[in-house]
Protein backbone atom coordinates (compact mmCIF):
# COMPACT_ATOMS: atom_id res chain seq x y z
CA UNK A 1 0.00 0.00 0.00
CA UNK A 2 1.25 3.66 -1.03
CA UNK A 3 2.10 6.10 1.92
CA UNK A 4 0.19 9.40 1.82
CA UNK A 5 1.23 12.20 -0.45
CA UNK A 6 1.94 14.96 2.31
CA UNK A 7 -0.54 17.44 1.95
CA UNK A 8 2.68 20.44 1.82
CA UNK A 9 4.23 19.04 -1.03
CA UNK A 10 4.98 21.00 -4.20
CA UNK A 11 1.86 22.12 -5.76
CA UNK A 12 0.69 21.42 -9.13
CA UNK A 13 -2.11 23.48 -10.63
CA UNK A 14 -3.80 23.02 -13.41
CA UNK A 15 -4.43 25.44 -15.67
CA UNK A 16 -8.57 26.12 -15.45
CA UNK A 17 -11.24 26.31 -18.11
CA UNK A 18 -12.59 29.73 -19.36
CA UNK A 19 -15.97 30.99 -17.68
CA UNK A 20 -17.95 29.81 -20.97
CA UNK A 21 -15.87 26.37 -21.07
CA UNK A 22 -18.13 22.83 -19.86
CA UNK A 23 -17.06 21.33 -16.99
CA UNK A 24 -15.32 18.05 -17.29
CA UNK A 25 -17.81 14.98 -16.32
CA UNK A 26 -17.24 13.15 -13.34
CA UNK A 27 -16.87 9.50 -14.04
CA UNK A 28 -19.01 7.66 -11.58
CA UNK A 29 -16.00 4.87 -10.24
CA UNK A 30 -13.67 8.18 -9.83
CA UNK A 31 -10.87 7.38 -12.13
CA UNK A 32 -9.22 9.56 -14.16
CA UNK A 33 -10.17 13.01 -11.74
CA UNK A 34 -6.27 13.43 -11.42
CA UNK A 35 -4.69 13.34 -14.85
CA UNK A 36 -1.30 12.47 -13.47
CA UNK A 37 -2.65 9.68 -10.99
CA UNK A 38 -5.59 8.42 -12.34
CA UNK A 39 -6.44 5.77 -10.18
CA UNK A 40 -6.29 7.78 -7.34
CA UNK A 41 -9.90 8.24 -5.49
CA UNK A 42 -11.15 5.01 -7.85
CA UNK A 43 -13.38 2.97 -5.81
CA UNK A 44 -11.74 -0.38 -5.47
CA UNK A 45 -8.25 0.98 -4.61
CA UNK A 46 -6.47 0.04 -1.80
CA UNK A 47 -6.59 1.90 1.78
CA UNK A 48 -3.68 4.17 2.39
CA UNK A 49 -1.71 4.26 5.59
CA UNK A 50 -0.29 7.28 7.89
CA UNK A 51 1.62 4.84 9.48
CA UNK A 52 2.90 1.27 9.02
CA UNK A 53 0.43 -1.21 10.41
CA UNK A 54 0.56 -2.29 13.69
CA UNK A 55 -1.46 -5.58 14.03
CA UNK A 56 -2.46 -6.77 17.33
CA UNK A 57 0.25 -8.83 18.90
CA UNK A 58 -0.60 -12.24 19.51
CA UNK A 59 1.73 -12.28 22.77
CA UNK A 60 -1.03 -9.55 24.49
CA UNK A 61 -3.94 -11.08 23.31
CA UNK A 62 -6.56 -12.28 25.63
CA UNK A 63 -6.87 -15.62 26.75
CA UNK A 64 -9.92 -16.99 29.30
CA UNK A 65 -7.19 -18.08 31.39
CA UNK A 66 -4.54 -15.25 31.63
CA UNK A 67 -5.96 -12.01 30.04
CA UNK A 68 -3.45 -9.21 29.52
CA UNK A 69 -5.27 -6.67 27.41
CA UNK A 70 -9.07 -7.46 27.26
CA UNK A 71 -10.79 -8.94 23.92
CA UNK A 72 -12.89 -6.55 22.32
CA UNK A 73 -16.29 -7.64 23.75
CA UNK A 74 -14.93 -7.42 27.59
CA UNK A 75 -13.18 -4.19 26.61
CA UNK A 76 -16.62 -2.76 25.03
CA UNK A 77 -18.30 -3.51 28.14
CA UNK A 78 -15.81 -2.27 30.77
CA UNK A 79 -15.33 0.67 28.61
CA UNK A 80 -18.47 1.83 26.48
CA UNK A 81 -20.81 -0.27 29.06
CA UNK A 82 -20.21 1.37 32.41
CA UNK A 83 -23.44 3.66 32.57
CA UNK A 84 -25.48 0.53 32.63
CA UNK A 85 -27.95 3.09 31.12
CA UNK A 86 -29.29 3.63 27.10
CA UNK A 87 -29.53 7.02 27.69
CA UNK A 88 -25.63 8.81 27.59
CA UNK A 89 -25.27 12.79 28.03
CA UNK A 90 -26.95 15.41 25.49
CA UNK A 91 -25.36 18.48 23.38
CA UNK A 92 -28.42 21.03 23.70
CA UNK A 93 -26.02 22.62 21.16
CA UNK A 94 -26.05 20.30 17.93
CA UNK A 95 -28.91 18.83 16.27
CA UNK A 96 -29.50 14.32 15.43
CA UNK A 97 -29.17 15.63 11.60
CA UNK A 98 -25.46 16.78 12.37
CA UNK A 99 -24.53 13.07 13.60
CA UNK A 100 -26.91 11.81 10.18
CA UNK A 101 -24.26 13.90 8.21
CA UNK A 102 -21.84 12.14 9.43
CA UNK A 103 -22.65 8.81 8.49
CA UNK A 104 -24.43 10.17 5.19
CA UNK A 105 -21.22 11.40 3.73
CA UNK A 106 -19.35 8.75 5.08
CA UNK A 107 -21.13 6.33 2.77
CA UNK A 108 -19.40 9.18 0.37
CA UNK A 109 -16.38 8.27 0.61
CA UNK A 110 -15.34 4.75 2.35
CA UNK A 111 -16.73 1.20 2.35
CA UNK A 112 -13.80 -1.19 3.57
CA UNK A 113 -13.60 -4.87 2.01
CA UNK A 114 -10.41 -6.83 1.99
CA UNK A 115 -9.50 -8.13 -1.51
CA UNK A 116 -9.83 -12.13 -2.23
CA UNK A 117 -13.81 -12.08 -1.09
CA UNK A 118 -17.02 -11.02 -2.66
CA UNK A 119 -18.75 -8.42 -0.63
CA UNK A 120 -22.34 -6.46 -0.78
CA UNK A 121 -20.66 -3.91 -3.68
CA UNK A 122 -19.64 -6.47 -6.48
CA UNK A 123 -16.03 -6.98 -6.24
CA UNK A 124 -14.03 -10.33 -6.45
CA UNK A 125 -10.06 -9.59 -6.77
CA UNK A 126 -7.42 -12.06 -5.71
CA UNK A 127 -5.70 -10.92 -2.87
CA UNK A 128 -2.18 -9.55 -3.21
CA UNK A 129 -1.10 -8.47 0.09
CA UNK A 130 -2.58 -11.25 2.72
CA UNK A 131 -1.57 -10.23 6.86
CA UNK A 132 -0.78 -13.11 8.92
CA UNK A 133 -2.84 -16.21 9.60
CA UNK A 134 -1.54 -15.34 13.84
CA UNK A 135 -2.90 -11.95 13.49
CA UNK A 136 -6.61 -13.05 12.84
CA UNK A 137 -5.77 -16.04 15.49
CA UNK A 138 -5.07 -13.12 17.90
CA UNK A 139 -7.98 -11.23 17.64
CA UNK A 140 -10.83 -14.14 17.00
CA UNK A 141 -9.14 -16.88 18.65
CA UNK A 142 -9.36 -20.35 17.26
CA UNK A 143 -12.91 -20.37 16.25
CA UNK A 144 -14.91 -17.77 13.66
CA UNK A 145 -16.72 -15.11 15.64
CA UNK A 146 -15.54 -12.91 18.26
CA UNK A 147 -14.75 -14.26 21.75
CA UNK A 148 -17.35 -13.07 24.49
CA UNK A 149 -16.12 -13.22 27.70
CA UNK A 150 -17.89 -16.15 30.02
CA UNK A 151 -21.06 -15.19 32.03
CA UNK A 152 -21.93 -12.40 29.19
CA UNK A 153 -25.15 -11.08 30.55
CA UNK A 154 -26.54 -10.58 27.30
CA UNK A 155 -24.56 -13.15 25.04
CA UNK A 156 -24.25 -15.75 27.62
CA UNK A 157 -26.48 -15.48 30.11
CA UNK A 158 -26.55 -18.89 30.98
CA UNK A 159 -22.46 -19.49 31.59
CA UNK A 160 -21.50 -21.90 28.56
CA UNK A 161 -18.16 -20.26 28.28
CA UNK A 162 -18.45 -20.38 24.52
CA UNK A 163 -20.41 -17.59 22.82
CA UNK A 164 -18.90 -15.64 19.97
CA UNK A 165 -20.30 -12.33 17.96
CA UNK A 166 -20.28 -12.53 14.06
CA UNK A 167 -17.17 -11.06 12.83
CA UNK A 168 -16.06 -11.14 8.89
CA UNK A 169 -12.24 -12.00 10.18
CA UNK A 170 -11.11 -12.68 6.06
CA UNK A 171 -7.09 -11.34 5.65
CA UNK A 172 -6.05 -9.27 2.54
CA UNK A 173 -5.54 -6.52 1.30
CA UNK A 174 -7.90 -3.41 2.56
CA UNK A 175 -9.91 -1.69 -0.45
CA UNK A 176 -11.71 1.42 -0.34
CA UNK A 177 -15.33 -0.56 -1.99
CA UNK A 178 -16.74 3.49 -3.37
CA UNK A 179 -14.67 6.63 -4.54
CA UNK A 180 -12.83 8.12 -2.32
CA UNK A 181 -14.34 11.79 -3.27
CA UNK A 182 -17.10 14.02 -1.98
CA UNK A 183 -19.09 12.93 -5.46
CA UNK A 184 -22.41 11.76 -4.28
CA UNK A 185 -21.10 7.98 -4.55
CA UNK A 186 -23.94 7.24 -2.04
CA UNK A 187 -26.77 8.45 -4.08
CA UNK A 188 -25.70 7.92 -7.74
CA UNK A 189 -23.41 5.04 -6.88
CA UNK A 190 -19.56 4.09 -7.88
CA UNK A 191 -20.34 2.38 -11.09
CA UNK A 192 -22.18 3.09 -14.69
CA UNK A 193 -24.32 -0.20 -14.08
CA UNK A 194 -25.48 1.16 -10.55
CA UNK A 195 -26.43 4.71 -12.16
CA UNK A 196 -27.94 3.58 -15.06
CA UNK A 197 -30.35 1.15 -12.54
CA UNK A 198 -31.11 4.49 -10.68
CA UNK A 199 -31.98 7.08 -13.62
CA UNK A 200 -35.42 7.17 -14.50
CA UNK A 201 -36.50 4.94 -17.33
CA UNK A 202 -38.96 7.00 -19.03
CA UNK A 203 -36.80 10.66 -18.33
CA UNK A 204 -33.29 10.02 -18.45
CA UNK A 205 -32.61 13.53 -17.20
CA UNK A 206 -34.20 12.22 -13.41
CA UNK A 207 -33.62 9.92 -10.62
CA UNK A 208 -35.98 7.02 -10.64
CA UNK A 209 -38.32 7.39 -7.96
CA UNK A 210 -41.27 5.07 -6.44
CA UNK A 211 -44.02 4.43 -8.95
CA UNK A 212 -46.53 4.96 -6.20
CA UNK A 213 -45.00 7.96 -4.36
CA UNK A 214 -42.85 10.18 -6.63
CA UNK A 215 -41.16 11.78 -3.92
CA UNK A 216 -39.80 8.41 -2.46
CA UNK A 217 -36.69 6.41 -3.51
CA UNK A 218 -37.61 3.10 -5.87
CA UNK A 219 -38.10 -0.02 -4.77
CA UNK A 220 -35.32 -2.39 -5.57
CA UNK A 221 -37.99 -4.60 -7.37
CA UNK A 222 -37.96 -1.79 -10.10
CA UNK A 223 -34.70 -0.98 -10.14
CA UNK A 224 -33.04 -4.30 -10.00
CA UNK A 225 -35.72 -6.67 -10.87
CA UNK A 226 -33.87 -9.53 -11.97
CA UNK A 227 -31.24 -9.21 -8.58
CA UNK A 228 -28.21 -8.69 -10.82
CA UNK A 229 -27.25 -4.95 -10.35
CA UNK A 230 -28.07 -4.21 -6.56
CA UNK A 231 -26.64 -6.51 -3.54
CA UNK A 232 -28.44 -4.23 -0.85
CA UNK A 233 -27.71 -4.59 2.60
CA UNK A 234 -30.08 -6.40 4.77
CA UNK A 235 -28.69 -8.04 7.63
CA UNK A 236 -31.54 -7.69 9.78
CA UNK A 237 -34.32 -9.94 7.34
CA UNK A 238 -37.14 -8.37 8.15
CA UNK A 239 -38.22 -7.01 5.25
CA UNK A 240 -37.61 -8.66 1.72
CA UNK A 241 -34.91 -7.77 0.08
CA UNK A 242 -37.36 -6.79 -3.19
CA UNK A 243 -38.82 -4.29 -0.67
CA UNK A 244 -35.87 -2.39 0.41
CA UNK A 245 -35.33 0.86 -1.71
CA UNK A 246 -32.87 1.17 -4.11
CA UNK A 247 -29.65 4.07 -3.73
CA UNK A 248 -26.09 4.18 -4.81
CA UNK A 249 -24.49 2.98 -1.45
CA UNK A 250 -25.29 -0.92 -0.03
CA UNK A 251 -26.09 0.86 3.27
CA UNK A 252 -28.75 3.20 2.12
CA UNK A 253 -31.64 1.22 4.23
CA UNK A 254 -29.73 1.10 7.21
CA UNK A 255 -32.00 3.85 9.68
CA UNK A 256 -34.50 6.07 8.69
CA UNK A 257 -32.64 8.87 9.09
CA UNK A 258 -29.93 7.65 6.65
CA UNK A 259 -32.38 6.64 4.63
CA UNK A 260 -34.15 9.97 4.43
CA UNK A 261 -31.15 12.18 3.53
CA UNK A 262 -30.70 9.32 0.72
CA UNK A 263 -34.21 10.23 -0.39
CA UNK A 264 -33.64 14.00 0.09
CA UNK A 265 -30.94 14.66 -2.70
CA UNK A 266 -32.49 12.31 -5.38
CA UNK A 267 -35.37 15.02 -4.86
CA UNK A 268 -32.97 17.77 -5.36
CA UNK A 269 -31.14 16.18 -8.34
CA UNK A 270 -34.80 15.98 -9.95
CA UNK A 271 -36.08 19.53 -8.68
CA UNK A 272 -33.09 20.98 -10.29
CA UNK A 273 -33.07 18.86 -13.94
CA UNK A 274 -37.02 19.98 -14.13
CA UNK A 275 -35.60 23.63 -13.50
CA UNK A 276 -32.72 23.64 -16.02
CA UNK A 277 -35.34 22.41 -18.27
CA UNK A 278 -38.15 24.81 -18.10
CA UNK A 279 -35.14 27.28 -18.46
CA UNK A 280 -33.22 26.28 -21.35
CA UNK A 281 -34.25 28.31 -24.26
CA UNK A 282 -33.34 25.39 -26.34
CA UNK A 283 -33.47 21.65 -26.01
CA UNK A 284 -31.77 19.76 -24.01
CA UNK A 285 -30.06 16.26 -23.87
CA UNK A 286 -31.52 14.00 -21.34
CA UNK A 287 -28.09 13.08 -20.58
CA UNK A 288 -26.72 16.50 -20.34
CA UNK A 289 -29.15 17.65 -18.26
CA UNK A 290 -28.55 14.20 -15.69
CA UNK A 291 -24.85 15.15 -15.72
CA UNK A 292 -25.88 19.14 -14.82
CA UNK A 293 -28.31 18.27 -11.70
CA UNK A 294 -25.36 15.81 -10.45
CA UNK A 295 -22.67 18.30 -11.13
CA UNK A 296 -24.96 20.88 -8.82
CA UNK A 297 -26.04 17.85 -6.09
CA UNK A 298 -21.92 17.39 -5.81
CA UNK A 299 -21.69 20.70 -5.12
CA UNK A 300 -24.20 20.92 -2.73
CA UNK A 301 -22.93 18.15 -0.73
CA UNK A 302 -18.99 19.60 -0.94
CA UNK A 303 -20.18 22.61 0.29
CA UNK A 304 -22.72 21.53 3.16
CA UNK A 305 -20.15 19.02 4.03
CA UNK A 306 -17.47 21.48 4.34
CA UNK A 307 -18.77 24.57 5.03
CA UNK A 308 -21.75 23.74 7.58
CA UNK A 309 -20.69 20.09 8.96
CA UNK A 310 -17.28 20.66 9.48
CA UNK A 311 -17.55 23.91 11.62
CA UNK A 312 -20.23 22.62 13.66
CA UNK A 313 -17.80 19.25 14.19
CA UNK A 314 -14.42 20.97 14.89
CA UNK A 315 -15.46 23.96 16.96
CA UNK A 316 -12.44 26.65 16.33
CA UNK A 317 -10.52 23.54 15.03
CA UNK A 318 -13.13 23.09 12.07
CA UNK A 319 -12.00 25.33 9.45
CA UNK A 320 -9.54 23.47 6.59
CA UNK A 321 -6.68 24.80 4.89
CA UNK A 322 -7.21 28.03 2.74
CA UNK A 323 -8.24 26.28 -1.02
CA UNK A 324 -5.74 27.13 -3.17
CA UNK A 325 -7.23 25.00 -6.03
CA UNK A 326 -6.54 21.43 -7.62
CA UNK A 327 -3.34 19.97 -6.14
CA UNK A 328 -1.95 16.98 -8.54
CA UNK A 329 0.34 15.76 -5.87
CA UNK A 330 -2.49 15.21 -3.24
CA UNK A 331 -3.68 11.56 -2.77
CA UNK A 332 -7.19 11.45 -1.16
CA UNK A 333 -7.21 7.59 0.08
CA UNK A 334 -8.45 6.99 3.04
CA UNK A 335 -6.57 6.20 5.50
CA UNK A 336 -6.84 2.54 7.04
CA UNK A 337 -6.71 4.18 10.64
CA UNK A 338 -9.53 6.72 9.65
CA UNK A 339 -11.75 3.92 8.10
CA UNK A 340 -11.42 1.60 10.43
CA UNK A 341 -11.02 3.14 13.86
CA UNK A 342 -11.33 6.80 13.81
CA UNK A 343 -14.19 8.18 11.59
CA UNK A 344 -16.37 5.13 13.80
CA UNK A 345 -16.62 7.98 16.96
CA UNK A 346 -20.14 8.91 15.77
CA UNK A 347 -21.51 5.71 17.16
CA UNK A 348 -20.98 7.39 20.93
CA UNK A 349 -23.53 9.98 19.47
CA UNK A 350 -26.18 7.86 18.49
CA UNK A 351 -29.71 7.85 20.84
CA UNK A 352 -32.17 4.57 21.74
CA UNK A 353 -34.67 6.87 19.62
CA UNK A 354 -35.51 8.05 15.92
CA UNK A 355 -37.82 11.41 16.63
CA UNK A 356 -40.29 11.95 14.07
CA UNK A 357 -42.36 15.30 13.81
CA UNK A 358 -45.37 15.48 11.27
CA UNK A 359 -46.01 19.20 12.27
CA UNK A 360 -48.54 18.49 14.16
CA UNK A 361 -47.73 14.82 15.75
CA UNK A 362 -44.56 14.00 17.16
CA UNK A 363 -43.90 10.22 17.71
CA UNK A 364 -40.62 8.46 18.41
CA UNK A 365 -39.58 4.97 17.25
CA UNK A 366 -37.10 2.77 18.82
CA UNK A 367 -34.08 2.56 16.86
CA UNK A 368 -33.59 -1.43 17.30
CA UNK A 369 -36.77 -1.29 15.75
CA UNK A 370 -35.66 0.61 12.99
CA UNK A 371 -32.82 -1.34 11.05
CA UNK A 372 -33.20 -2.25 7.86
CA UNK A 373 -36.89 -1.02 8.02
CA UNK A 374 -37.77 1.85 4.92
CA UNK A 375 -41.12 1.38 5.22
CA UNK A 376 -41.35 3.46 8.23
CA UNK A 377 -39.64 6.37 6.42
CA UNK A 378 -41.73 5.68 3.55
CA UNK A 379 -44.73 4.22 4.03
CA UNK A 380 -45.65 5.40 7.82
CA UNK A 381 -44.26 8.57 8.95
CA UNK A 382 -42.47 9.88 5.94
CA UNK A 383 -39.13 11.74 5.11
CA UNK A 384 -40.22 14.73 6.41
CA UNK A 385 -41.20 13.71 9.85
CA UNK A 386 -37.96 12.07 10.53
CA UNK A 387 -35.77 15.26 9.23
CA UNK A 388 -37.87 17.39 11.34
CA UNK A 389 -37.66 15.31 14.17
CA UNK A 390 -33.94 15.43 13.57
CA UNK A 391 -33.76 18.82 13.29
CA UNK A 392 -35.33 19.43 16.72
CA UNK A 393 -33.82 17.14 19.19
CA UNK A 394 -30.39 17.26 20.78
CA UNK A 395 -27.78 14.56 19.27
CA UNK A 396 -25.56 12.64 22.24
CA UNK A 397 -21.89 13.42 23.23
CA UNK A 398 -19.24 11.65 21.91
CA UNK A 399 -17.62 9.97 24.58
CA UNK A 400 -17.06 6.76 26.08
CA UNK A 401 -20.83 6.12 26.40
CA UNK A 402 -22.74 3.71 23.94
CA UNK A 403 -26.27 3.05 23.53
CA UNK A 404 -27.38 -0.82 24.54
CA UNK A 405 -28.98 -0.30 20.79
CA UNK A 406 -25.25 -0.63 19.21
CA UNK A 407 -24.08 -2.46 22.04
CA UNK A 408 -26.35 -5.19 22.56
CA UNK A 409 -28.99 -5.02 20.34
CA UNK A 410 -28.12 -4.13 17.06
CA UNK A 411 -29.61 -5.83 14.14
CA UNK A 412 -31.76 -7.42 15.81
CA UNK A 413 -35.67 -8.62 13.67
CA UNK A 414 -37.62 -6.53 16.51
CA UNK A 415 -38.12 -9.52 18.64
CA UNK A 416 -35.94 -11.61 21.36
CA UNK A 417 -34.65 -13.90 18.21
CA UNK A 418 -30.62 -13.04 17.74
CA UNK A 419 -29.60 -12.42 13.90
CA UNK A 420 -26.40 -14.04 13.94
CA UNK A 421 -25.17 -13.49 17.13
CA UNK A 422 -24.75 -15.49 20.38
CA UNK A 423 -27.08 -16.67 23.20
CA UNK A 424 -29.22 -14.64 24.88
CA UNK A 425 -31.15 -12.09 23.87
CA UNK A 426 -29.50 -9.86 21.53
CA UNK A 427 -28.20 -8.55 18.39
CA UNK A 428 -24.51 -7.88 18.08
CA UNK A 429 -22.05 -5.20 19.65
CA UNK A 430 -21.01 -2.63 17.40
CA UNK A 431 -18.74 -1.25 19.16
CA UNK A 432 -16.56 -5.10 20.12
CA UNK A 433 -16.76 -4.83 15.86
CA UNK A 434 -15.22 -1.32 15.83
CA UNK A 435 -11.89 -2.34 18.53
CA UNK A 436 -11.31 -5.57 16.73
CA UNK A 437 -11.56 -4.66 13.65
CA UNK A 438 -8.81 -1.74 14.37
CA UNK A 439 -7.04 -4.48 15.46
CA UNK A 440 -7.60 -7.05 12.90
CA UNK A 441 -6.92 -4.34 10.39
CA UNK A 442 -3.66 -2.95 11.41
CA UNK A 443 -4.19 0.15 12.96
CA UNK A 444 -1.79 1.73 15.29
CA UNK A 445 -2.15 2.70 18.89
CA UNK A 446 -3.62 5.78 20.42
CA UNK A 447 0.11 7.06 21.28
CA UNK A 448 1.53 6.28 17.93
CA UNK A 449 -1.40 8.06 16.21
CA UNK A 450 -1.28 11.22 18.08
CA UNK A 451 2.50 11.26 17.02
CA UNK A 452 1.59 10.77 13.24
CA UNK A 453 -0.39 13.56 13.57
CA UNK A 454 2.12 15.91 15.70
CA UNK A 455 0.21 15.53 18.41
CA UNK A 456 2.38 15.34 22.32
CA UNK A 457 1.51 11.86 23.94
CA UNK A 458 0.21 12.04 27.43
CA UNK A 459 2.85 10.71 29.71
CA UNK A 460 0.64 8.45 31.42
CA UNK A 461 -2.64 6.62 30.54
CA UNK A 462 -3.99 8.47 33.08
CA UNK A 463 -3.92 11.96 31.44
CA UNK A 464 -5.94 10.63 28.31
CA UNK A 465 -9.27 11.42 29.67
CA UNK A 466 -11.10 14.16 31.29
CA UNK A 467 -12.18 12.53 34.48
CA UNK A 468 -11.10 10.48 37.26
CA UNK A 469 -13.51 7.64 36.28
CA UNK A 470 -12.49 7.70 32.83
CA UNK A 471 -8.41 7.59 34.19
CA UNK A 472 -9.76 4.69 36.31
CA UNK A 473 -11.44 2.28 33.98
CA UNK A 474 -8.34 2.92 31.21
CA UNK A 475 -5.87 2.08 33.56
CA UNK A 476 -7.56 -1.52 34.88
CA UNK A 477 -8.03 -2.27 31.11
CA UNK A 478 -4.48 -1.79 29.70
CA UNK A 479 -2.15 -2.56 32.70
CA UNK A 480 0.71 -1.89 30.63
CA UNK A 481 -0.09 1.44 30.16
CA UNK A 482 -0.77 3.97 27.19
CA UNK A 483 1.47 1.85 24.64
CA UNK A 484 -1.38 -0.62 24.34
CA UNK A 485 -4.34 2.13 24.36
CA UNK A 486 -6.63 1.37 21.23
CA UNK A 487 -7.04 4.44 18.79
CA UNK A 488 -10.89 4.12 19.03
CA UNK A 489 -10.50 3.76 23.26
CA UNK A 490 -8.07 7.00 23.62
CA UNK A 491 -9.42 9.18 21.13
CA UNK A 492 -13.24 9.07 22.35
CA UNK A 493 -11.83 9.72 25.92
CA UNK A 494 -9.95 12.83 24.57
CA UNK A 495 -11.72 16.61 26.17
CA UNK A 496 -12.89 17.53 23.34
CA UNK A 497 -11.16 20.73 21.51
CA UNK A 498 -12.70 24.26 21.86
CA UNK A 499 -15.92 24.31 20.34
CA UNK A 500 -15.78 21.07 18.89
CA UNK A 501 -17.62 18.64 19.59
CA UNK A 502 -14.21 15.44 19.67
CA UNK A 503 -10.97 15.77 21.17
CA UNK A 504 -7.00 16.65 19.12
CA UNK A 505 -6.82 13.27 17.84
CA UNK A 506 -10.56 13.29 16.11
CA UNK A 507 -9.55 16.98 14.91
CA UNK A 508 -6.50 16.12 13.47
CA UNK A 509 -7.46 13.26 11.94
CA UNK A 510 -10.40 14.40 10.53
CA UNK A 511 -9.33 17.80 8.85
CA UNK A 512 -6.26 16.31 7.34
CA UNK A 513 -8.48 13.59 5.39
CA UNK A 514 -10.94 16.08 4.41
CA UNK A 515 -8.67 18.72 3.36
CA UNK A 516 -7.15 15.65 1.25
CA UNK A 517 -10.57 15.55 -0.46
CA UNK A 518 -11.12 18.88 -1.46
CA UNK A 519 -7.45 19.68 -2.42
CA UNK A 520 -7.12 16.40 -4.47
CA UNK A 521 -10.36 16.71 -6.38
CA UNK A 522 -10.16 18.39 -9.55
CA UNK A 523 -13.57 19.39 -9.89
CA UNK A 524 -14.49 20.49 -6.59
CA UNK A 525 -17.02 22.95 -6.29
CA UNK A 526 -14.17 25.80 -5.18
CA UNK A 527 -12.30 25.39 -8.80
CA UNK A 528 -12.30 27.46 -11.63
CA UNK A 529 -13.45 24.78 -13.41
CA UNK A 530 -16.95 26.42 -12.94
CA UNK A 531 -18.55 29.44 -13.40
CA UNK A 532 -18.68 32.45 -10.93
CA UNK A 533 -22.04 32.71 -10.68
CA UNK A 534 -22.21 28.64 -10.55
CA UNK A 535 -20.59 28.73 -7.59
CA UNK A 536 -22.11 31.69 -6.03
CA UNK A 537 -25.38 29.35 -6.18
CA UNK A 538 -23.93 26.89 -4.68
CA UNK A 539 -22.49 28.93 -1.37
CA UNK A 540 -25.97 30.37 -0.95
CA UNK A 541 -27.40 27.10 -0.97
CA UNK A 542 -27.79 25.35 3.01
CA UNK A 543 -28.92 22.15 3.80
CA UNK A 544 -32.00 24.07 5.40
CA UNK A 545 -32.36 25.45 1.83
CA UNK A 546 -32.25 21.48 0.03
CA UNK A 547 -34.69 20.35 2.60
CA UNK A 548 -37.24 23.31 2.13
CA UNK A 549 -37.53 22.99 -1.76
CA UNK A 550 -38.19 19.69 -1.56
CA UNK A 551 -40.38 19.00 1.15
CA UNK A 552 -43.80 17.10 1.08
CA UNK A 553 -46.53 19.60 0.51
CA UNK A 554 -48.44 17.14 2.61
CA UNK A 555 -45.99 17.12 4.67
CA UNK A 556 -45.29 18.60 8.20
CA UNK A 557 -41.48 20.57 7.37
CA UNK A 558 -42.50 24.55 7.09
CA UNK A 559 -41.03 27.65 7.74
CA UNK A 560 -40.37 27.06 11.51
CA UNK A 561 -37.34 24.89 10.59
CA UNK A 562 -33.97 26.54 11.77
CA UNK A 563 -32.54 27.70 9.21
CA UNK A 564 -29.10 25.99 10.44
CA UNK A 565 -30.48 22.43 10.75
CA UNK A 566 -27.40 21.07 12.57
CA UNK A 567 -27.19 23.80 15.14
CA UNK A 568 -30.12 24.18 17.99
CA UNK A 569 -31.33 27.31 18.44
CA UNK A 570 -31.11 27.09 22.42
CA UNK A 571 -27.41 26.56 22.17
CA UNK A 572 -26.11 26.10 25.76
CA UNK A 573 -24.13 24.06 27.83
CA UNK A 574 -23.87 19.87 27.20
CA UNK A 575 -25.84 17.78 29.57
CA UNK A 576 -23.78 15.39 31.23
CA UNK A 577 -24.13 12.08 32.02
CA UNK A 578 -21.81 9.49 32.84
CA UNK A 579 -17.92 9.32 32.40
CA UNK A 580 -15.22 11.09 30.26
CA UNK A 581 -17.17 13.86 29.11
CA UNK A 582 -15.60 17.09 27.10
CA UNK A 583 -16.74 20.29 27.18
CA UNK A 584 -18.03 21.64 23.20
CA UNK A 585 -20.92 19.59 20.88
CA UNK A 586 -21.18 16.36 19.32
CA UNK A 587 -21.51 14.10 16.34
CA UNK A 588 -20.60 12.12 13.78
CA UNK A 589 -21.46 9.18 11.80
CA UNK A 590 -22.93 6.13 12.37
CA UNK A 591 -20.88 4.03 10.64
CA UNK A 592 -21.83 0.01 10.20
Amino acid sequence: MHMLTAIGAAVLLLAAPGADAKPAARSYDGSGNNPLHSEWGAAHQPHARRLAAAYFQPTYAETRESPQIPGARALSNSVFGRTGSSHGGVDARVSELLMAWGQFVDHDVTLTNVEGRRRTYGVNKRASCPFSAAVRSAVVGAGDGLPVPACDVTFDPRCLGNATLPFDATTGTLVNGVTAWIDGSQVYGSSVAINDALRDPNDRALMRMSFANPLSLPELAAVDPDGVVFDMANPVGVVNDTMLRGTGDVRGNENPMLTALQTLFPREHNRYARELRRNSHAARDADELFEEARRWVIGLLQHITVDEYLPALLGTHGALPAYHGFNATVDPAIDVAFASALFRFGHSQVGPVIHLNSGTHAHEVLLRDAFFRPGIVIDHYGVDAVLLGAAEHPAQLADLSVVDELRNVLFTNGSSVIIGAGEGAGGTDLMALNIARGRLHGVPTYAALRQAYGLSVPPHITDIGGSLETSRVLAEQYPRGIVDVDALVGALAEPHVPGGCVGELLSAAIRDQFARFRDGDRHWWESGEHNVHWRNAVKRTALHDVIMKNRDPAGGVSHRMSKSVMMLSSASTPVAAGYGLGVGCLVLAVVW
